[in-house]
């Protein structure tokens, strides 16, 4: 989901992307950055920014795998989700394991801009 933050001293709204990863695997795949795609999709040759891991945790383990939980949040500009309200966006959340895809509709990024603006 998104959330919004306003600046007590620049009056401006600050945004961040909050994300749960939930998956099954041998070990935690520990994400440690994102990519923004492009308008056809493409995320693997833009330049990757960092993210802020909230909480990771492992549960349910059997000796094969366990149930990972990693929460992760990412910085999102003004600017960059009012240029997205039409198209929405995607973005590619990277670990050294694996790579995740999440898109944010453009019918959820309107209600949104419209809650805190």
């Amino acid at each position: 989901y998104l959330k919004g933050f306003k600046n007590t001293n620049t009056g401006l709204i600050q945004h961040q992307l909050h994300l749960a990863l939930k998956y099954t695997w041998k070990k935690p795949r520990n994400y440690s950055s994102a990519s923004f795609c492009d308008k056809w999709e493409g995320c693997e040759n833009t330049k990757k920014v960092d993210i802020i891991l909230i909480s990771s945790s492992a549960s349910n383990c059997s000796p094969d795998a366990c149930e990972y939980n990693e929460i992760v949040e990412l910085a999102l500009s003004d600017d960059f989700l009012k240029n997205n309200v039409g198209q929405g966006f995607s973005i590619n959340f990277n670990s050294k394991k694996a790579v995740n895809k999440i898109t944010i509709a453009p019918d959820y990024l309107k209600g949104y801009l419209q809650v805190v603006n």
